[in-house]
C-alpha cells in the first residue's frame, strides 16, 4: 500500500491510538486523512491535526444519519483508493462487583463495536468497491478470550462480532479489497521502560507497527500485537478451558505487577 495516494478514514481519532494512527499517516504524507470522532482531537495547537490534509468530522458512528454524513464527506475527498481504519470502541466494564451485567453500559458498548460498524460499512461500501483500497478494523485478543483482568460482556463479544464480521467480508470482497484485523493487547504504556515496551506498548510505537504492516506489498489479513500476546492467546491459552486459562492469566498478572 502505498499511502501517498491513498485517502485515509481513521474512525475514534481523537485520542490514543486513533489520534497516533491519524498522525501517522498524515506523516507519511497521504492525499486526505479524514478523522471521525464525537469529540475533537486532543494536542497542543498547531500539532498535527493542524496540518491542511486532515479534516475533522464530528460524528457519532451510532447515529442513525452517519452513513449519509460519511458518504457526503466521501464525495469531497479525491478519487484514489481508500484506507479505512475502524477504530471506535466504547471500553467500558459492564459488570458490576456482584457479577450482574448493567445492560445500560452493556447497551452503549454494542451500539459502537456493532451497529458503529454496521454503520462505517454502510457507507465506504461503494466506494472501497469502486476505487479499491483497505478495511481494517481494529480488534482485541480479549475476542479470543474473555478479559479476567478487567471483566466485560459486551466489549470481548463486540470485539468476536467484528472479528467474525470482518472473516466474512473478507471473503465477499475478495480480490477487490484487502481486509486487514488487528488484535491488540494492552496498550498505552511507555517506551521508555524496556518492560513496558514490550507488554504495554505506547499508542504511538503500536501504530507504527501497525501502518508500517499495511505499507508492505503483501498486506496481511490479521496483525497482531505485541509478540508475547500474540504467542499466548493464539498457542497456548486456547488448548486450556476458560477458566484455567483466566486463572493463568491473572497469576501472571499478579507476578509482573509485584
Amino acid at each position: 500500500m502505498d499511502p501517498e495516494a491513498h485517502v485515509a478514514i481513521v474512525i475514534g481519532s481523537s485520542r490514543g491510538l486513533g489520534a497516533a494512527l491519524a498522525a501517522g499517516l498524515v506523516a507519511r504524507r497521504c492525499l486526505r486523512v479524514i478523522g471521525v470522532s464525537r469529540t475533537q482531537p486532543e494536542g497542543p495547537v498547531g500539532g498535527w491535526y493542524s496540518d491542511s490534509r486532515y479534516h475533522h468530522v464530528a460524528l457519532d458512528v451510532t447515529a442513525p444519519d452517519a452513513p449519509a454524513l460519511l458518504r457526503s464527506v466521501l464525495t469531497q475527498s479525491p478519487a484514489a483508493p481508500l484506507l479505512v481504519i475502524y477504530n471506535a470502541a466504547a471500553v467500558r466494564s459492564d459488570l458490576e462487583p456482584d457479577g450482574t451485567i448493567n445492560f445500560a453500559v452493556f447497551d452503549q458498548v454494542n451500539a459502537v463495536g456493532v451497529r458503529g460498524l454496521g454503520h462505517v460499512l454502510h457507507a465506504v461500501q461503494d466506494a472501497l468497491l469502486t476505487r479499491g483500497g483497505v478495511f481494517v478494523g481494529v480488534s482485541s485478543f480479549a475476542a479470543l478470550l474473555p478479559p479476567v483482568l478487567e471483566p466485560r460482556v459486551a466489549y470481548s463479544a463486540s470485539k468476536a462480532y467484528l472479528d467474525t464480521a470482518l472473516r466474512a467480508v473478507r471473503l465477499a470482497w475478495r480480490g477487490r479489497v484487502r481486509v486487514v484485523t488487528v488484535h491488540l493487547g494492552r496498550i498505552g504504556g511507555s517506551d521508555r521502560e524496556r518492560f513496558s515496551r514490550w507488554l504495554r506498548p505506547s499508542y504511538a510505537r503500536v501504530a507504527e507497527h501497525v501502518l508500517r504492516r499495511l505499507g508492505t506489498g503483501r498486506i496481511p489479513d490479521e496483525i497482531d500485537y505485541p509478540l508475547p500476546y500474540t504467542v499466548a492467546y493464539h498457542y497456548v491459552l486456547p488448548l486450556l478451558p476458560d477458566h484455567i486459562a483466566a486463572r493463568l492469566v491473572t497469576r501472571l498478572a499478579g507476578r509482573r505487577s509485584r
